[in-house]
């Protein structure tokens, strides 16, 4: 995740999953204060539209990490 910051602030060699990752946060976020929601309810909500975690795995076995 730190990565996916780095490279945002950079603006540089943004990947799919690092956009991906500030979608998640995003909806997350406002879960919570639209409906009051904890985070961990958030989170998997916003995991199911926004799979940050699944998209970064996928991202590092194509490039052997």
């Amino acid at each position: 995740m730190s990565e996916s910051f780095r490279r945002i602030l950079e603006g540089k060699n943004i990947k799919p999953h690092d956009i991906t990752m500030l979608r998640h946060e995003n909806l997350e976020l406002n879960l919570m204060k639209k409906y009051n929601m904890v985070h961990e309810d958030a989170h998997s909500l916003a995991e199911q539209k926004y799979n940050y975690k699944k998209e970064l795995d996928e991202f590092l076995e194509r490039i052997g990490g």
